[in-house]
């Protein structure tokens, strides 16, 4: 089961998402939580993509903090929904990816592990990060592995500081999410470096990521939106 999650401000790539699944993965069910979706955004994703079924969200935070408040609550609703279907398996998914290719391989590959996710160097201007070691928007769980999740929503509630990220800021959960890993001892598998390919966007990456700068950001969707029309053709 693929997961992903954004609200009003990201429908626009959470659709072209969604559209390159249903490209790839045509069987597979997909869930979006759908955070203060407008009637006709909920409507265009049910007319657009037939299995995906949309899961209704609310949060009451506005402002800048809002998006931070998004990431960081996203391994609790992840947990809420592997205690309700307890599926084989969950893809999370940033809403600002695109699938150029389908990972059926990666899911099959990884069937005898517990979680596979792409872990990068973490290095910016010289200097290594913990918030930056591991992608927490393009994460697989197995069955077997759902145990991490709950930790992963366990180091969500600690008080401190990790290096430089305050609780409840930006990059929160994705630091916690390594120290899950750390503090856990599950079977890892680690993502081929072309499975996920940002901000760069190789054109052999089976996936792109946005994960580019604001400023960035309405370029980066004019190129989602060509080649998903290039995929399509």
């Amino acid at each position: 089961m693929f997961v992903t999650i954004f609200d009003q401000a990201y429908a626009d790539w959470g659709s072209m998402l969604l559209s390159s699944l249903m490209r790839f993965h045509p069987g597979d069910t997909v869930v979006v939580l759908g955070i203060d979706l407008s009637a006709e955004t909920e409507c265009a994703i049910a007319r657009m993509h037939e299995i995906v079924a949309v899961r209704r969200l609310t949060l009451d935070e506005v402002g800048s903090g809002r998006a931070a408040k998004v990431a960081n609550s996203r391994p609790l609703w992840l947990r809420d929904l592997k205690n309700e279907f307890s599926p084989d398996w969950m893809f999370l998914l940033d809403a600002d990816l695109l699938f150029r290719r389908p990972v059926n391989d990666l899911i099959a590959a990884s069937e005898n592990h517990d979680v596979v996710l792409a872990m990068r160097e973490g290095v910016y201007r010289g200097k290594t990060y913990r918030k930056l070691r591991v992608a927490s928007g393009f994460v697989l769980f197995w069955r077997s592995g759902y145990g991490l999740i709950d930790s992963w929503c366990d180091m969500l509630s600690r008080t401190e500081s990790i290096e430089d990220v305050r609780p409840w800021e930006w990059f929160w959960e994705q630091t916690c999410l390594l120290d899950a890993i750390e503090e856990t001892e599950f079977d890892i598998l680690k993502m081929p470096e072309k499975c996920l390919s940002s901000p760069r966007f190789e054109p052999d990456a089976w996936v792109w990521s946005a994960n580019v700068p604001t400023s960035e950001k309405d370029a980066a969707l004019k190129l989602f939106a060509a080649e998903l029309m290039a995929l399509h053709k």
